[in-house]
Parts: structure tokens; sequence; C-alpha cells
């Protein structure tokens, strides 16, 4: 059994891919990750093809790895035309600037990195494909997208943010049909473990309380003023000018190759850019909220949709063709009219110094918004918890208020394909007929019955385990003697053989 090992720079994976190939004979056959472990995964398998992360995500590819000489055609690239679209997204991610890699440039890009993926899975012949969660890159993508075409066993890690809880899943858009059984046993057990009742218990007390651990540093560095905000940028300008030497990563500058050296010089310019262009960005919103003030009122009929961040991998891959929101709040809009208004608030994170949310966001995005009917922009400092109280549905693509809304009585509108989308009041949509049938039901007086997203809630913790997926996330287990490699293991011998 033949395994490509997609994952982090987690050291972990060597551990968990030396386990499987003694204990089950799969073998590693392709290790994608950055130069930080892969001479660990080396010294662990002499023999296993590699590839650098932000050289494959670059079209920097090893061809010496192929054995396979299939060509692109009109046929394969219609094939493939669903993920283009939502790979040529993804690549926003790429734009250090938000200007610097045109479509042109994004198409061809996907070409080279298509062909590459054709070529090594037919030579190959890989039987499993590990993501260590939704693939947000353009190689990962891509190489998903030929996995699922090709019927390649896919085993993708789904963390829910709640408690470090993550479950195996598979294809992005199908439903774990395991959960299943495992919720009808749950429902039949009438047990609600203390876990559960305190998420739901901390989702329906204030905000403050209920703000997710990775929010925390955003808004506190979105409270200080432009002063603060442009020092800030300025002293990383400083530091990252005087490195000169290459910077890893898969950023494009301008006028360049995507296959040119990033240096830390051009990322000294980008990060100063990218400070006064959120700033530019958030007076853009500004200006919009304020000419809603007249129209905002919590007593009117409205349905909330708070905007997410981007580029993000909970709209790119997570949202498909709605990583391009628009499309769901111009439906919305459309369906809306003379019944209730659209409220929409934007992600402070958009606007956050520590992101990169001048790679996902243009000014133009609120001005083609603004042009719709109903349409009402909210300030970022009113509580989103006073939003879903007051609203009669949240709406979102993937967003984590989807959830907090059922569990605060409001039903939830959701385009993408989040964890939680199969949980009770949660609707999905993904044309104008559903939505209005959608928003039919919810006017007649739908009822969330708690009890229902809590057996939900308790069937997902019964099939997760405790994991931190990047070091970066390490803090969200408190246990301190928690073995993450053996977290991990469980969960994909658990589980692995319930998808095909």
């Amino acid at each position: 059994m033949k395994v490509i090992y997609c994952v982090s720079e987690l050291l972990d994976w060597i551990d968990v891919a030396k386990y499987f190939q003694d204990e089950k004979g799969w073998e590693p056959l392709l290790w994608l990750t950055t130069s930080k472990n892969i001479s660990y995964a080396t010294q662990m398998f002499p023999s296993i093809d590699k590839l650098d992360f932000h050289k494959a995500n670059r079209g920097i590819l090893e061809n010496q790895l192929l054995k396979k000489t299939i060509i692109l055609s009109k046929n394969i690239v219609l094939e493939y035309l669903k993920y283009e679209k939502i790979a040529i997204k993804m690549m926003d991610r790429m734009d250090a600037t938000g200007y610097s890699f045109n479509p042109s440039e994004r198409t061809q890009l996907y070409y080279c990195i298509l062909e590459f993926l054709l070529n090594y899975i037919e030579g190959h012949n890989p039987q499993i494909i590990i993501f260590n969660e939704s693939p947000h890159s353009p190689f990962t993508y891509i190489l998903y997208a030929v996995a699922i075409q090709n019927k390649i066993k896919i085993l993708r890690l789904s963390p829910t943010h709640i408690n470090a809880n993550t479950f195996l899943a598979s294809n992005l858009d199908n439903p774990e049909l395991f959960l299943k059984n495992t919720y009808k046993q749950t429902i039949k057990d009438e047990f609600i473990s203390d876990e559960v009742n305190e998420f739901i218990d901390r989702i329906n007390s204030t905000y403050e309380n209920a703000t997710p651990y990775y929010m925390t540093k955003i808004i506190k560095a979105n409270k200080q003023n432009n002063v603060y905000k442009l020092g800030k940028s300025f002293t990383k300008f400083i530091k990252y000018y005087f490195k000169s030497k290459q910077k890893e990563t898969y950023y494009k500058t301008p006028f360049n190759s995507i296959r040119s050296d990033y240096c830390n010089t051009d990322l000294a310019y980008a990060a100063l850019k990218a400070t006064f262009y959120k700033i530019t960005l958030q007076r853009e919103y500004s200006k919009y909220v304020k000419k809603s003030t007249k129209n905002f009122d919590l007593t009117h009929k409205f349905i909330y949709f708070p905007l997410q961040y981007q580029p993000e991998k909970s709209t790119s891959p997570e949202g498909d063709i709605f990583a391009d929101q628009f499309l769901a709040i111009n439906m919305l809009s459309k369906l809306s009219i003379g019944r209730y208004k659209i409220y929409i608030k934007e992600h402070i994170s958009q606007f956050s110094i520590k992101l990169q949310g001048e790679q996902g966001r243009l000014k133009s995005f609120y001005q083609e918004i603004a042009l719709l009917k109903n349409i009402v922009f909210i300030d970022t400092d009113i509580s989103s918890f006073s939003l879903i109280d007051n609203s009669i549905a949240v709406a979102t693509i993937t967003g984590t208020a989807g959830f907090e809304s059922v569990i605060r009585n409001k039903p939830s509108i959701i385009f993408g394909f989040p964890w939680y989308k199969n949980c009770h009041g949660v609707f999905h949509v993904q044309s104008p007929s559903e939505l209005s049938a959608i928003l039919n039901k919810i006017m007649n007086n739908y009822q969330i019955n708690l009890h229902e997203v809590k057996y939900f809630l308790e069937s997902i913790f019964k099939v997760s385990e405790k994991i931190y997926l990047n070091n970066s996330n390490k803090n969200s287990i408190k246990d301190t003697n928690h073995d993450n490699v053996k977290s991990i293991i469980s969960l994909i011998e658990k589980y692995e053989n319930k998808y095909e």
C-alpha cells in the first residue's frame, strides 16, 4: 500500500508514518513538506520521493520523479474545470501585494502543476493520500482533485477548533457516513458529556467568554490605532530589509515569474504596503457602515451574514465555488427583496497587521455588495451574539457563527462544507431554489431543538481525538501528558476503513 503524505511541518507525522509502515505495510511514497523536516523524513525513509512545499506550489517540480508522459488536452482541462476555478482563487495567498499575480500567470501555474501530478499519479499508483487538514495551497488542492478523479482513498483530518477535537474525514463535500450511526446511538443513549454541556453553556453566555482562543491576539492588536500599526509595520520592514537571504515562501513578486526567488527585502516592502492597504481598506468599509447607519435596527427582520476572513481554507477550498462570498450574498439579496434585510459584518481579521487580509479582499468587493438591494453594513464593534440573537437566521459560507447560531436558537444557512454541516438546524444551500425553500421554512416559525444540537456535538466528540495539527496550536491542548502521535494514529486506525 503506497501512501502520499501531504502534511504540516509537525515532526509527529514522521513517527505516524513509521508506525503505519511497520504495522500496516503502508509504504511512504511521496512526502510533501518544508525544509524544516524534509531531512528527517529522508533519514527515516531513504527511498521516499520528496517535494519542497514552497517550491512545489511555485511550479518548481522534480520531473525526474515522473514515469509517464501525459499531455494536457481539451478533455483533461474540461474534466478538471471545477477545480481550476477554486485553485486559481486559492492563489490569492501567493500574491503578497494583491496585484502581483494576474489570471494568465495563475492559469499557467495551474496547468504546470496539474500535468505534473497527472503523470506522477499515473506512474506511481498511490492507494492513499493523507492530508493533515483541508488542502488549501495550489499544489495540495490540485493533488486532492487528481485523487478524487482517480478514485484514490483520501484521509483528511478535520479539526473542530473545540478543545482540539479532530475527526477523520475524506472528500470535502461527502458526509461522514459513520457519524450517522454514532449520532443514532447517542440519541438512543440520551447521554451528553460535561465537555459538550460546558461548550454549549459558554456559547450561550457572553461573546467575551466564548471568543475562540485563536482570536484573542487578533482582537487585542486591532484595538491599537493606526500610528501603532504603522510603527509595528516599519519595525518589521527594518527587520526584513537587512536580511538579504532568500525567503522560504511561495509569494510572487511583481513583474517576475512565480519561480523567481522571493527575498526578505521583497517581504519588507510587501509588509509595509500591506499595512497601508489594510488601513485604507478599513476606512473604505467604515464609509459603507456610516452610509448604512440609518438602516441599522435590531428590531427589523434581517439575516445576519458575517463575512469570513480571506484568504483562508475555511472558504477556499471548504467554501467550494462560494469562496467568492459575493455569490452567496447576491443570492440572499435577490431572494430577500420586500421580506428582510441582509446585515453584513466584516471579519476583524481582514484588517489585522498580524495576518494577510490584503491578499483576500479588494475595496471593490464592498462597492459591489453595496449595489445590491437590502444590504446593511454593520460596524465590526457590534457584538456577533447580539446580531445572531436578533436575526431570523445566520448565513455564512462555513463560519463559526453558523454553529454558534443553532446553539443560540437561530437556524443557520451555509453555502460551503464546514465540519458542522450535518447538524440539526443547519441548512446547506447550493442553488436559488434550495435557498428559497429554506427561507420559506425558516419564515414559517422553524424551531431549533437544542438537545439535537448537543447530540450532534456529542457524536463529533465521540469520533474525535485531541490533536494539534501544527506547533502554533499546540497550546490548545492543556493536558501536559498528551501524546499527539498516539492520538493521530488512534484516529486513523479507528476510521480509515470507513472510507473507500
